[in-house]
Parts: C-alpha cells; structure tokens; sequence
C-alpha cells in the first residue's frame, strides 16, 4: 500500500535541538559528518533527531552544500523498537546516498541514468523512519532536475518498506516534511512470495538500487553460502536488464561475507565507516561499513569497476 498525503504538516521546534553542535557536549540529536554525536545511536528516548548532510553539489565558492532532515522518531513512545528510531547503520548508509560521488559510489547515478523512469528507481527493505530513502530520493531528484527528463512531478523515486505500519507513519511524514519522493508499503523483506509481488507491481523490471541496513535474519555470517536468502532476495529485486544496477547494505563488521563459488552476485566495493569519521568510541576501526554488490558480470559484459576502499 502507498500512504495517502497527510492532510496537516508538522514542523518542529527549534529551541528541540539547542546545545546540539559541534562543540557542545550536549550531542543529544544533531548528527553530521564530523560530529561525534553518532556514538549515542540509537537515540531511545527521543522524539526527534536532526540529520546533517553533505551532497556533491556545491555553491559559488566551492563549498559543498548541506542539506537537513529532521526526523520524526518513535522514541520512548516504543521502548527498544529497532524500527522506530535511527540506528547507527542507517546513519551511515544516509551520508553516503546523499554524496554518491565524495562515498565512492558514483554507480548511483549510472544506475538511475539506466533505470525504467515510469517506474521508482530504488527500494529499500526495513527502512525504519526513512532516513536513507529521504537523502537518496533528494539525491536521485537533485541528478534528475539537471537533465531533460520527462517524469511525473508525483512520481516516487524511492519505495520504503518495513514490515511495521508504525514505521511507516513516519516515514512518510519525515519523507513528506523533507519535500523527498518517496513513496511506503508494508513488507516482510524475509518472505520471498512478498517480494516477488512487490516487485510485480512497482518494478516489474526490477529497481535499479536496493538499500538496507543491519538487516535481521539477512545479513549474518551464513551469508557467503551462495544460496543464502539474501542473494535470492538480491536476484528477485535488482533489475536484470540495468547493468548499474547495485545493492548497497550498511552492516556492522562480519555481518555479511561475499558470495563463495559460482554466485550471481559479486561484491564491487566495500567502504568503511572510517570514511565518514565513525571510529569507536575507544578511537578503534570503525566498527561499520557498506558493501555494494552487482550481478556477477560474464567476461564479454560491461562491468563497473571494482575496488575497496
């Protein structure tokens, strides 16, 4: 199902977010590259979070532009709700969507140049309050409004899903708040029957991005089994015909291992969250990272690049 319009718009107080800047040891809720306010992830007692984020434009002087998102969140209203509030994964996954180019994934915008544009381009599974969906459909609209494309004005760029119709609310309310094209349905990413009719109704092509973060039950140990659930999710979704097409997943370290043998998917990159300042809290290796896969390419295909960075 795609949510209907909310019919009021909520703003938020500014006097919610004094003392959160950087400098301040009050780091409750602004987060933002550079900031070490992610240690306190995820927030389970707030109802609101700010999130701070470069993009790969930039003004007159050179400078890249910030956007802002703030985002509604469960909170103590649902205590230790995993997809109500803003985890660490996702915090990550959303700074990197926003600047495809400065992350090191500038396939972002070759698979949006590919993909089916009566369709949304990308997917995310158990999307929480949104926040990655948000920042790659301002992306997505930000690339689109520099070519001559012919789309709907209302069309979806980005389908979140979540399994909790609670999540839901909010993600269509922080998308609606953030002026970000995203559209919602409730989904079970772990059951295959759903995903099959997802796709058939939204892509039948499949998307051309797939997002998730620390997702339970797929990202574990097991995953270098080329027949584990998480490739067979990957192969229904990602469009077949799009050779950009990519999943990028935000996973804490160890939870996803790279396809052994013969498999379908290839990892292309792996980026760490030391890239964007994420050490421990001890001033260790950054305890996350993002993997981006695409199909495994034959010998006489195109293929993007592959590095680690």
């Amino acid at each position: 199902m795609t949510s209907d319009e909310p019919t009021t718009t909520l703003h938020f107080q500014e006097h919610y977010f004094d003392g959160c800047s950087l400098g301040n040891s009050r780091l409750c809720c602004d987060f933002f590259h550079g900031s070490s306010s992610y240690l306190h992830l995820p927030l389970l007692k707030e109802l609101a979070v700010r999130l701070r984020v470069k993009t790969d434009d930039k003004d007159s002087q050179g400078v890249f532009l910030e956007e802002r998102y703030d985002l509604h969140q469960d909170g103590f209203l649902r205590h230790y709700d995993t997809s109500g509030v803003l985890w660490p994964t996702a915090y990550l996954l959303s700074l990197c969507v926003a600047a495809p180019n400065a992350c090191g994934i500038p396939e972002i915008y070759q698979a949006m140049a590919e993909a089916n544009k009566s369709h949304p381009i990308a997917v995310e599974l158990g999307a929480g309050v949104g926040a990655p969906s948000i920042t790659l459909a301002r992306t997505l609209e930000r690339a689109r409004s520099q070519k001559v494309q012919q789309v709907k004005n209302d069309q979806a760029l980005v389908l979140a899903t979540d399994k909790a119709l609670h999540a839901l609310d909010l993600i269509h309310v922080n998308a609606y708040i953030s002026k970000a094209a995203v559209a919602t349905e409730q989904i079970d990413h772990f059951d295959l029957l759903h995903l099959e009719s997802l796709k058939e109704r939204h892509a039948p092509n499949g998307f051309a991005i797939v997002l998730g973060s620390s997702l339970q039950e797929l990202f574990n140990v097991t995953a270098h089994d080329e027949n584990h659930q998480l490739w067979t999710t990957l192969d229904i979704l990602l469009d077949s015909y799009n050779p950009y097409a990519l999943a990028i997943l935000a996973h804490s370290v160890d939870t996803i291992a790279p396809p052994e043998g013969q498999s379908s998917f290839q990892l292309l990159r792996q980026l760490s969250g030391d890239k964007f300042d994420m050490s421990t809290r001890f001033g260790e290796t950054s305890d996350f990272f993002i993997s981006v896969f695409t199909r495994s390419k034959t010998s006489d295909e195109k293929s993007p690049q592959s590095a680690e960075l």
